[in-house]
């Protein structure tokens, strides 16, 4: 079950709904956070503490800060003070004195940062990186980016060195590979034993996304797959692909937009003035200077009607009309007027709107959720 902070104007305090808006935690906290791992972080007078999903205590509010991160807590009572590691069930880890920060367990490692300087310890507590280091990314594979004046490299979690610090940043592209951009501002490609199998120099390095992900060289637009295998080479005729979403890919080509299937075929015809990414097997185009909306096989599904209209996420989709945002469903209905300012996408039954000076967060049913911020103070 799914909880949401849920700002009450009467009482001015926070509790948590579900989905259905049923109020599941009463409101008495000064701010209230998104649950992670099963846990929330929450405010009182008092202080700083963690909450469970039925509302119950599991770090009382007296903490300074009890930041909650994949259902782990770091806590501390006073800035100077020692630092607290605590697990989903509200179990002390870890307490650390004298330390500046710490990032909470990746693959059991806990990066710390010491007199300015970043080692690992393990959940004992016990020492597997030493504090040698200008900084230290998030552990991928048994390793951890580190860097040095030479620039950044990999140690493994050990602390040896695997990589010599040399790039200007560093990265995992997926499970089996990583990535370096050099000095120059171009990238490589690694697999986990270090060899180079990018097989040439990148201008623009894409996330990883699905089945194919984008990169560009100084020879044109290409598509690598798993393992950065080497997939598909665009025709020079396109002059901007993104990455595939729901199978196709976004390309413009003579100033039009259209896109293709994983094979490289064009299978919805490069004619659109403007066009957005598929999401949820529809995708955003502009034709006789309105939004509407196609499906993956090119068929018109919500006829052009908006001055402006963006992506759908959890079914839902923001759009624009006679100047103001609210959000369609799949049948092109509004479910949410458009009376907002701005609209932002919905990220685990919540979106962020504003009206110009203020921003809050609404839940599906376009219900208040948190307290409005004043973006003008």
């Amino acid at each position: 079950m799914l909880l949401y902070p849920w700002y009450d104007k009467e009482t001015d305090s926070y509790g948590y709904r579900d989905e259905a808006g049923t109020l599941v935690v009463a409101p008495r906290y000064e701010e209230a956070e998104p649950f992670s791992g099963g846990i929330a972080s929450v405010r009182t007078e008092t202080g700083a503490g963690v909450i469970d999903a039925r509302g119950s205590e599991l770090l009382p509010p007296r903490y300074q800060h009890a930041f909650v991160d994949r259902g782990w807590v770091h806590a501390y009572e006073q800035e100077d003070s020692a630092q607290l590691l605590f697990d989903a069930a509200g179990t002390l880890r870890l307490r650390l004195e004298g330390i500046q920060y710490l990032y909470p367990p990746e693959d059991g490692l806990v990066r710390v940062k010491r007199q300015g300087r970043w080692g690992v310890l393990d959940l004992d507590g016990l020492e597997r990186i030493p504090f040698v280091h200008r900084s230290l990314g998030p552990a991928w594979q048994g390793r951890l980016p580190y860097y040095d004046d030479g620039g950044w490299g990999w140690v493994d979690s050990a602390g040896a060195i695997l990589v010599p610090g040399q790039f200007t940043a560093v990265g995992p592209w997926d499970d089996a590979c990583w990535w370096g951009r050099k000095k120059g501002g171009l990238f490589e490609v690694f697999d986990r034993n270090n060899e180079r199998i990018s097989p040439f120099d990148l201008l623009e390095l894409n996330a990883r996304r699905g089945p194919a992900s984008l990169v560009r060289s100084s020879r044109g637009l290409h598509f690598f797959g798993p393992g950065f295998t080497h997939l598909l080479d665009l025709p020079a005729a396109y002059d901007l692909a993104a990455n595939f979403y729901d199978g196709r890919a976004l390309v413009q080509r003579g100033g039009k937009f259209g896109f293709l299937d994983a094979a490289g075929n064009e299978v919805i015809g490069a004619g659109y003035v403007a066009a957005g990414s598929f999401s949820e097997g529809l995708a955003p185009v502009l034709a006789g200077g309105r939004w509407g909306y196609i499906d993956t096989n090119g068929k018109e599904t919500i006829a052009p009607q908006f001055a402006k209209a963006g992506l759908f996420s959890e079914r839902l989709a923001p759009v624009q009309q006679q100047g103001n945002w609210g959000y369609i469903d799949r049948e092109g209905t509004i479910q949410i007027p458009c009376a907002y300012s701005e609209a932002g996408s919905f990220r685990q039954g919540l979106a962020t709107v504003g009206d110009g000076r203020y921003e809050w967060r609404i839940n599906r049913k376009g219900a208040p959720m948190t307290k409005p911020v004043d973006l003008w103070d």
